[in-house]
């Protein structure tokens, strides 16, 4: 463990002044941004009275976090996975770190947990703004029927729920990331999934397509952050997703882990 958290540091001293480190905190900025002037842009009488009874539930499930699991995050993961490795390819240094006398394993997984951890500061990046949203709602928009004062415990719960399952994602984007040396190769992996999941999770709230969509939802990488909390999923769709990310997530990292450090990349 002594060499694993050598090596996390090593990475987080490698995040210092890049995008990597810039875009955790200015995407969810950004999508809050955006999401808060088109709800003080609605009309006036408007309500949050959607899928959810709650009306803090439903600002977050009626656009932020669905906009943010929904098409955001598997970019962003996807982005932070080729940056973080694309720290290592640009300057050649990947033969250097695996001729160090440190275990492998540890570089591999080191890159792993400090992507694991800029999702989760995005989450909570998210979760702050979630709540400063609803107070310029609350103050600007009172007709819009949200509720004082702010649950702070719902929203840190909402923003954090579907982050273990993001693991399966990462890990797959990871190894893709480590394996070749070209930018567009793990991004090129990203948005053709996020496509994909765009098609698969219509049929969970509109129920359009084909009846296996929502089950197929619930199995696919880059879907399970959205099914974790999508309104329309039923309990049973929910706990697949969430232990087919968090289980499926450890069994890739083992298996990229693995097929990384028995090899040199160049």
């Amino acid at each position: 463990m002594k060499y694993l958290s050598r090596a996390v540091g090593v990475e987080l001293l490698k995040l210092r002044r890049t995008l990597a480190l810039w875009i955790t905190w200015v995407v969810p900025v950004a999508v809050l941004a955006m999401t808060t002037a088109i709800n003080l842009s609605r009309a006036p009488g408007t309500s949050f009275v959607l899928d959810e009874p709650n009306d803090w539930d439903s600002l977050m499930l009626d656009l932020t976090l669905v906009l943010w699991c929904f098409v955001v995050l598997p970019l962003f993961v996807a982005l932070e996975a080729a940056l973080l490795a694309g720290v290592d390819h640009r300057e050649n240094t990947w033969k250097h770190l695996f001729a160090l006398p440190i275990q492998r394993w540890t570089i591999y997984v080191a890159k792993l947990l400090v992507g694991f951890g800029l999702v989760c500061v995005t989450s909570a990046v998210l979760a702050a703004g979630t709540g400063l949203q609803g107070w310029i709602i609350l103050t600007f928009r009172p007709d819009m029927g949200l509720s004082a004062p702010i649950p702070w415990a719902l929203i840190l719960w909402r923003s954090f729920s579907f982050v273990p399952p993001v693991l399966l994602m990462l890990a797959v984007e990871t190894w893709v990331a480590v394996s070749w040396r070209s930018f567009t190769v793990p991004m090129t992996l990203g948005v053709s999934c996020t496509a994909v999941t765009i098609m698969l999770l219509r049929t969970i709230k509109n129920q359009v397509s084909t009846p296996y969509g929502p089950h197929l939802a619930s199995y696919f990488p880059w879907s399970l952050p959205y099914v974790v909390i999508a309104p329309g999923a039923t309990p049973n769709l929910r706990e697949t997703a969430f232990l087919v990310g968090v289980l499926g997530g450890l069994m890739v990292s083992v298996l990229g882990c693995w097929e990384i450090v028995r090899r040199d990349v160049a």
